[in-house]
């Protein structure tokens, strides 16, 4: 509960510290000629603008990241208690002693098992495989999009 309301503080205090710095320092001026709305953008200040910004960035990510770690605990906790306590409903069902030890067992087993802190993901593989799956995906995309560029620019 406390990262939930963390992260709600974190994303409102990053989009005003965002507003702040951009009003506060600039980046964008507007300008009005004759019923002409123009933008005029220094390039400059707007990365500058954008790397005083980017601890703001950090803190949601992080926040949100605690948060979704302990959403998922709770998840497996809760589930957990649910399978302990139809242990003994489901082993009632059985009549063979053996079978139900065992099943005793097992489950008991899986329930004192300690949750999965940060388990590991791979989001992008250097794996060769993986490299030539992504590459023909890629092809497969700029040869449609030759396609239909070609369509569009026959007369």
């Amino acid at each position: 509960m406390i990262w939930g309301m963390t992260s709600i503080v974190a994303v409102a205090c990053a989009a005003a510290w965002v507003i702040f710095i951009f009003n506060h320092y600039g980046g964008f001026q507007l300008s009005v000629k004759s019923n002409e709305v123009s933008y005029s953008t220094s390039w400059l200040m707007l990365i500058i603008n954008a790397l005083r910004t980017s601890p703001a960035f950090i803190l949601v990510y992080f926040c949100l990241a605690q948060y979704t770690k302990e959403r998922v605990l709770q998840e497996e906790y809760a589930f957990k208690s649910a399978v302990s306590m139809t242990i003994t409903a489901y082993a009632a069902m059985i009549n063979a002693e053996q079978e139900k030890t065992q099943l005793l067992m097992s489950t008991v087993q899986g329930v004192y098992i300690p949750p999965a802190f940060g388990k590991q993901s791979r989001p992008f593989s250097l794996r060769a495989k993986h490299l030539t799956e992504s590459g023909k995906s890629a092809v497969e995309v700029l040869k449609e999009v030759k396609e239909i560029v070609s369509n569009i620019t026959k007369p």
